[in-house]
């Protein structure tokens, strides 16, 4: 039984439980938002991070009306001759909206590789910071 999916085109990820018992206490633990929820994605570019903080940023930016928040930690940043730099990082979903992390990462400016959807906001992001 299918319980839970993360957009294909950045991972394509599927919760999958074996058994019904297992379905229903799994749902049930989403449902009481007991899941904790840790990404990892190679964005493009540079994340606006203070490394004082030890990399981490909270991301709080109303999606669709709605109240969303996020945490990203950089774990690394690596050249790229094409996009400038890449970074590896750790994101985790605070609240569960659609396309969350996807829109937060662009927000910043840091579309995740492979995020066609969002890359154009991810443009006008960067663009609006100068």
């Amino acid at each position: 039984l299918a319980l839970h999916r993360l957009d294909v085109p950045v991972s394509g990820l599927c919760l999958v439980a074996k058994t019904r018992s297992a379905a229903v206490e799994l749902g049930r633990q989403f449902a009481a938002r007991e899941v904790a929820k840790v990404y990892h994605a190679l964005l493009v570019g540079r994340p606006p991070v203070d490394q004082a903080c030890g990399g981490r940023l909270e991301i709080r930016a109303p999606l669709q009306g709605q109240p969303a928040a996020s945490t990203l930690e950089v774990l690394s940043v690596t050249p790229h001759a094409q996009w400038g730099h890449l970074s590896w990082v750790r994101m985790s979903p605070l609240t569960g909206r659609t396309h969350q992390l996807r829109l937060h990462a662009a927000g910043l400016g840091c579309p995740i590789v492979g995020d066609d959807l969002y890359w154009g906001h991810a443009a006008a992001a960067r663009r609006s910071r100068g």
